[in-house]
C-alpha cells in the first residue's frame, strides 16, 4: 500500500549516461502525487446507528448533521487531522433519483447494497493538487445545487456510470477540504482529538469488487495519488491512521465495509 505522505521516484538516471563507473551521484527526483484522499463515505442506514460502533473504539463524533437538499442525503461526521469519514443516507428517495443523472450515480441503489453484493456502498473524495491538468475524457462534471455559482465550483467525477461494483469516485478543488489542525481554533482543533489516539491517515487501501477489472482512470489514481486500489471478495475501504503505531485493528463489517489501523 501507498504511503500517504509522499512518494519517491527513481528517475532512471544510471541508464541515461550516469552510470556506476562514472562517480557521480545518481539522481533522484521527489515527485508529489497529484491527488490526496480527502474523505470516504459509506452509504449506511437512517441516522447512521452504524456510528456507534466508531464511538465505542474511541472516535470522537462530530455533533452535526448535514442535509444534501438537493441530493436527497444527509451525513454526519469523524474528522481527523488530514482526512474525515462520512456516514451517508437516503433522506428523500424522490430527490435521490432525480439526481441520478446529475451525478452520474445511483445513490438509492448504492444504498441497498447489503441486498445486492455486486454493488459498492463507497464514496471517495479527492483532493486535486494539480486541477490544472487533463481529466479523463469519460469524467462527468457534477454541479449540486449547493455549490457556489461559477464554472470552477464543481466535482469532477470518474467513475462510469454503470460501473456500481466501483466507489463512486471525484475530484474537488484542494481548497474544497478540512482546514489543517494548526489553523484551527482551541475548540474545533480539540474535536479532532479521539479519545484512542488517532491523528492523521498515513494509508489507505480500497477493495473493489467484481469480474470487470478496476476501471483504468481508477487505477490511475493509484500510480498518481496516495492510497491504492486492489480487487477482492467485497467492498472495502482499509484505512492506516500514524503508521500503525499502537498496533490496533478494528474492523468494523459486516455493518460498514472499513477496517481502520492505528
Amino acid at each position: 500500500m501507498r504511503k500517504l505522505m509522499g512518494a519517491v521516484v527513481l528517475a532512471g538516471c544510471l541508464a541515461a549516461g550516469l552510470g556506476f563507473g562514472s562517480g557521480q551521484p545518481s539522481r533522484v527526483e521527489f515527485k508529489e502525487p497529484r491527488f490526496e484522499l480527502d474523505h470516504a463515505f459509506f452509504m449506511c442506514k437512517p441516522y447512521a446507528p452504524e456510528m456507534s460502533a466508531l464511538e465505542q473504539a474511541g472516535f470522537l463524533r462530530q455533533p452535526h448533521t448535514v442535509s444534501h437538499y438537493d441530493q436527497g442525503t444527509m451525513g454526519r461526521y469523524f474528522y481527523f487531522d488530514n482526512f474525515y469519514i462520512e456516514f451517508l443516507w437516503i433522506s428523500d428517495e424522490d430527490s435521490a433519483l432525480a439526481n441520478v443523472d446529475r451525478c452520474a450515480t445511483d445513490m438509492v441503489a448504492r444504498s441497498n447494497w447489503r441486498e445486492d453484493p455486486g454493488v459498492s456502498p463507497i464514496g471517495l473524495g479527492l483532493r486535486d493538487l494539480d486541477p490544472g491538468e487533463d481529466m479523463p475524457p469519460k469524467s462527468h462534471r457534477y454541479k449540486a445545487d449547493w455549490m457556489r455559482p461559477g464554472e470552477e465550483d464543481v466535482l469532477t467525477v470518474w467513475t462510469l456510470p454503470q460501473r456500481m461494483n466501483e466507489p463512486w469516485v471525484f475530484t474537488m478543488k484542494p481548497d474544497w477540504t478540512v482546514k489543517p489542525r494548526e489553523d484551527l481554533n482551541e475548540e474545533r482543533a480539540r474535536s479532532l482529538d479521539h479519545p484512542n489516539g488517532a491523528r492523521v491517515l498515513t494509508d489507505a487501501e480500497i477493495t473493489v469488487v467484481g469480474e470487470r477489472r478496476v476501471w483504468k482512470a481508477l487505477r490511475d489514481f493509484a500510480d498518481d495519488g496516495r492510497f491504492s486500489f486492489v480487487e477482492g471478495d467485497e467492498p472495502l475501504v482499509s484505512l492506516t491512521f500514524d503508521e500503525g503505531a499502537q498496533g490496533e485493528t478494528i474492523d468494523f463489517r459486516p455493518d460498514t465495509s472499513l477496517v481502520i489501523h492505528y
